[in-house]
């Protein structure tokens, strides 16, 4: 299995926001395995706040946070230029109305617990958008 970040030889930053530590790290640390650079984030104001002082080709967003949830950060992330591409986990269910709302800006959304081989296709594919402005 390969990354975008590997095959295309221009190393992909990914932000990671989860408030729960483990999760977080494990996200972090797969991504990291596969060539990738990680930023993290505890919560949503954190990923908002990185996101405005970095360049990010991916974002993996928790959905229940505290402070600023995962989809109110895909709501107020800058659209100019073009967004990363989003990934978005959750144990809950994303209702069909939230989806209408995101649109297009989040690529996958995956159910915890997450296997490592979905976390990096996930980010794989959101990595390709991002770039590609879809």
């Amino acid at each position: 299995m390969t990354s975008d970040s590997l095959s295309s030889g221009v190393q992909a930053i990914v932000l990671v926001a989860d408030d729960d530590v483990a999760v977080r790290r494990s996200e972090c640390e797969i991504l990291e395995i596969f060539g990738y650079h990680v930023l993290a984030a505890a919560d949503g104001d954190e990923a908002l706040r990185q996101l405005g002082e970095h360049t990010v080709d991916a974002v993996v967003l928790d959905i229940k946070m505290p402070q600023r949830d995962g989809l109110s950060v895909v709501r107020d992330m800058d659209p100019t230029p073009p967004p990363p591409g989003v990934v978005l986990v959750t144990a809950y269910d994303v209702s069909a109305d939230d989806r209408r709302t995101l649109g297009g800006r989040v690529r996958r959304v995956l159910q915890k617990p997450v296997s490592p081989a979905s976390l990096v296709e996930a980010v794989a594919d959101a990595v390709t958008a991002g770039r590609n402005g879809e």
